[in-house]
């Protein structure tokens, strides 16, 4: 049987610490430590009271890392694998993007 240990860390910021405002960027911070094939790095952004959001017509968007993902051939160009004994030497994924929020978004509090 192989078990793996798996480590997800995630930290995002704008310039209001956890307030965001329309026509601001968003920094996302994302780790990732375990065994990973076609990973890829994205965050689910849901509006205020679930307002539908004028571009995807649904109540959430996805804003993915494109320098972890190819949204053309949509394989993600994450991988790595290690040994539970060794984890010290385990790969570790980490990435930081940005998006900035598009003024036509609803405004609310979350």
């Amino acid at each position: 049987m192989r078990r793996y240990l798996q480590d997800f860390t995630v930290e995002f910021s704008g310039r209001h610490g956890t307030d965001f405002l329309v026509g601001e960027n968003v920094r996302f911070e994302a780790k990732f430590r375990g065994d990973l094939k076609n990973g890829f790095f994205t965050c689910k952004v849901r509006p205020p009271e679930h307002a539908v959001l004028p571009d995807t017509k649904e109540d959430y968007v996805w804003w993915v890392d494109y320098n972890t993902n190819d949204y053309v051939v949509e394989k993600g160009q994450l991988h790595g694998h290690g040994s539970a004994r060794f984890l010290g030497f385990w790969k570790v994924h980490k990435s930081v993007w940005g998006h900035k929020i598009p003024f036509e978004y609803p405004r609310g509090r979350i």
